[in-house]
């Protein structure tokens, strides 16, 4: 795939999409062949009212390029001085995609291809929340969470067994009506909150399946040495915590201990990341960090990290395929 473009993602985050919209075929005025890039960047320098300078040439062919790796569109001709003339077409995929997906959606999956992962965690940063778990012995600990499409994903162990739970962003009071799932089969770390109140939180919008050497990134907050007597725990101090790892998935097996399909990924877990997500180039959430398999012999020093298909949660957790209910067991607390 083609690098992805670094430092021009603020001022212009709907450039993406933007530019499969202008060079759709059933867009007014488009002729295949000869609508070109220096048009593009006029029209849109005057559909944002802009009075500066318009996005660089360059920079614009560049995520061109991306979107035409990705099969969202296709470079017709190449030409001019800074690549004003290519011209372009936009794919039957990037077609399909421009009529079924919603703008916004849309919008956020290009970005991201485009700008990539600092991008990517800039939007979905407040999509990851912590988990603050409080044993029946007293002792507190901090997990990871998600939102996708509304609901919260997360380990099953950050939740089982505890005195309380809070999450970050959440009053006791939203809770009052959610359930609770596991999935029904044990060995499988998953756990789904399923809210029934309105929320303007940011979420992921996308899963997909993972491919092999596909580059991903893991969000969550980490324990850290120290952390629980250096530090109180507060909603700002953990908010600091947020740490993000990059690796790629390094092979997808059965885990011969529990039986159960998992991914292996070029990058720890650390503790407190469980429950977290880890995300690909395009913004999709591609499965659900957890704890390290059972089984003998020093895994950590192997440098990898285990995860498990976000397929387990959007296949059979969503549709109620393969869930366990135990929100009678779960008692939600405020977030100190």
């Amino acid at each position: 795939m083609s690098t992805q473009i670094k430092g021009f993602s603020q001022e212009f985050p709907d450039l993406p999409i933007e530019i499969l919209k202008f060079f759709c075929p059933s867009t007014p005025g488009f002729k295949a062949g000869t609508t070109n890039l220096l048009a593009f960047l006029n029209a849109y320098t005057k559909a944002k009212n802009m009075t500066g300078s318009m996005p660089l040439p360059t920079i614009t062919e560049k995520i061109c390029d991306i979107l035409s790796d990705y099969g969202y569109l296709n470079c017709i001709t190449r030409g001019g001085a800074l690549a004003t003339q290519n011209t372009y077409s936009t794919s039957a995929s990037g077609v399909q995609k421009l009529n079924t997906l919603p703008n916004n959606n849309l919008s956020d999956y290009l970005s991201c291809l485009a700008y990539g992962f600092a991008f990517t965690y800039q939007l979905y940063k407040s999509a990851v929340l912590p988990i603050r778990f409080e044993k029946t012995n007293g002792d507190i600990t901090i997990g990871s969470c998600f939102l996708l499409n509304g609901k919260i994903v997360t380990a099953r162990h950050c939740l089982e067994n505890s005195k309380s739970i809070a999450i970050l962003g959440f009053k006791k009071n939203d809770f009052q009506n959610a359930k609770v799932y596991y999935h029904q089969h044990a060995t499988l770390d998953l756990a789904v909150i399923e809210l029934h109140i309105n929320t303007s939180m940011k979420s992921f919008r996308f899963s997909e399946q993972a491919e092999i050497l596909t580059p991903v990134i893991t969000i969550g907050y980490p324990r850290i040495p120290g952390f629980h007597t250096f530090e109180t725990v507060e909603s700002a101090q953990i908010s600091a915590r947020i740490t993000v790892t990059h690796g790629s998935i390094a092979a997808t097996a059965s885990n011969y201990f529990s039986q159960t399909e998992l991914l292996l990924i070029t990058a720890k877990i650390r503790g407190g990341n469980s429950g977290g997500p880890l995300v690909n180039e395009s913004g999709s959430v591609v499965g659900v960090a957890t704890e390290k398999p059972e089984g003998n012999g020093n895994y950590d020093d192997l440098g990898y990290g285990t995860v498990i298909p976000i397929n387990y949660v959007v296949d059979e957790m969503f549709t109620y395929k393969a869930i366990k209910d135990v929100t009678q067991t779960i008692n939600f607390a405020d977030f100190p």
